[in-house]
């Protein structure tokens, strides 16, 4: 009878340490698939931040008078596909040089002659046209400037544009070819005073 329950005692034994073995291996095996989809989370975390670091494909609207630049990016919401309009940079042109246009050129656009009774050291008609061309073209070459930085910076899928027709071809014969390139609309008129959710109107045909 003591050998039947010694065996009885050591097969129960067995039975439990079997049992025993099995939850472990469950458990280190849960363990390992843990593991593993941790290290699948931690490998994929990085791909998903670039992701969302990666800007978006957008276009550009850029304004301009003689004295301000600005431009305006246009993105789309992907969820609603509505289009959203930002400011993203505006440029004082002018500088030192709207004192200069304020001395050459008075309200009524006259200018006093030179030798008159007030006009001791003053310029004469041509020669302030001389100068306002000049300043104008000055100001025509920094234009042309500012927006192929800004084009190139920046690198929308393509870009709109608009400035008073006066004006408006002279600019554009100052664009690199790369920007031209990307070039998709101009408008002959000047909006740098047009709200930001009126721009695309005039930009749409």
């Amino acid at each position: 009878m003591d050998i039947v329950g010694d065996r009885d005692v050591i097969s129960s034994q067995v039975r439990l340490d079997a049992i025993a073995d099995r939850n472990r291996g469950t458990s280190l095996q849960r363990g390992r698939k843990s593991v593993t989809g941790g290290l699948e989370k931690a490998r994929n975390w990085p791909q998903m931040v670039l992701f969302r670091t990666v800007s978006m494909p957008h276009k550009l609207i850029v304004l301009a008078d003689l004295g301000r630049l600005k431009a305006f990016r246009v993105t789309r919401d992907e969820m609603t596909s509505k289009l959203h309009v930002e400011l993203a940079e505006e440029l004082n042109l002018l500088d030192g040089q709207e004192k200069l246009l304020e001395k050459v050129t008075d309200k009524a656009g006259r200018f006093p002659a030179s030798g008159g009774s007030n006009g001791a050291g003053a310029l004469s008609a041509g020669e302030n046209h001389n100068l306002q061309s000049e300043i104008q073209k000055r100001l025509i070459k920094r234009i042309g400037e500012g927006i192929n930085e800004l084009v190139k910076r920046d690198n929308p899928t393509m870009w709109h544009f608009a400035a008073a027709q006066e004006i408006n071809a002279r600019i554009q014969e100052l664009l690199c070819s790369e920007v031209r390139a990307k070039l998709s609309k101009s408008v002959g008129s000047d909006l740098t005073k047009i709200g930001k959710n009126e721009l695309l109107s005039h930009f749409t045909s």
